[in-house]
Formats: C-alpha cells, structure tokens, sequence
C-alpha cells in the first residue's frame, strides 16, 4: 500500500501515465489520488493499488498535513506535483490534454 502523500504513476485505465498524489486509503486495496488540477482533492479517483506504481517519491508538505489531520488543498498539491516533476524531470508528464 502506497504511504499518503506519495506520488504514484497510474498504470492502467483512462489515466495511464498520469502521476497522481495518494490522499486517503479506502479498504484493503484502494486508494484515492488528486493532483490539485484535473483531480481535485474534493474528488478524487478511486484506483485499485495493483493499477499504479510508486515513483518512491512523498511530497513532505501533503505528508506532513495528511498525517496531522489538517486540510489539504489544491494548491499544496499542485506545488508537490510541480517539486515532483523538477526532481524527476517529468515536466511534460504532467500534460493533461488529450489523450
């Protein structure tokens, strides 16, 4: 199970190489991702845990919120996201338009 707050890759379906953060955990093998622009934190997508991969990657400042119970907002993601792509060099990843 990816931690909250990580940055995973989605690996199938109509999202598929996309990267997302992980917000919550629901059950025993879903989690909901946002990237606080075309995924909102308000609605997030419901992914099954064997349909991405982890980037090994945790935004600390969504971690850090997550974990202390606080409000997460869009904008803390979306800086996350734009730390995630200048580290891993993924800037035209995070494109997305059409499929």
């Amino acid at each position: 199970m990816p931690k909250l707050g990580s940055v995973v890759e989605v690996m199938r379906g109509r999202d598929t190489g996309l990267y997302f953060v992980v917000i919550a955990h629901a059950q025993e093998r879903f989690v909901y991702l946002a990237d606080g622009e075309v995924r909102r934190v308000e609605q997030p997508k419901r992914k099954n845990v064997l349909h991405v991969r982890s980037t090994g990657y945790v935004g600390l400042d969504t971690e850090s919120l997550l974990q202390n119970g606080q409000r997460l907002t869009n904008a803390v993601l979306r800086y996350d996201m734009r730390r995630f792509h200048a580290a891993y060099g993924r800037e035209g990843d995070s494109d997305h338009g059409e499929r």
